[in-house]
């Protein structure tokens, strides 16, 4: 036996995302629709022992494809730069 209880929700639905470093609009359009381009609503914690973010504070931000490529560049470790099998 199914016992179905039917509920009424409220719901919280993005309905632009902005990247938050160059202010572009990150919507990537296509065929599905709520499709972002880019990281959205990525976040960090600061600890206790972290010498410059404050313990317990919540750090969230969206960056566009480009903005992110910008960031990595500056990495000694480029996420974007494919590894040789040499190097694993």
């Amino acid at each position: 036996m199914i016992i179905r209880k039917f509920e009424t929700r409220q719901v919280e639905i993005a309905s632009d995302v902005y990247c938050d470093r160059c202010g572009e609009d990150m919507h990537g359009g296509g065929k599905f629709g709520g499709l972002y381009n880019g990281v959205v609503g990525v976040g960090a914690v600061g600890s206790y022992w972290s010498p410059v973010f404050c313990e317990g504070d919540e750090y969230e931000f969206s960056a566009c494809e480009r903005c992110l490529s910008d960031w990595f560049k500056g990495f000694k470790h480029n996420p974007l730069v494919k590894k040789k099998e040499s190097d694993v």
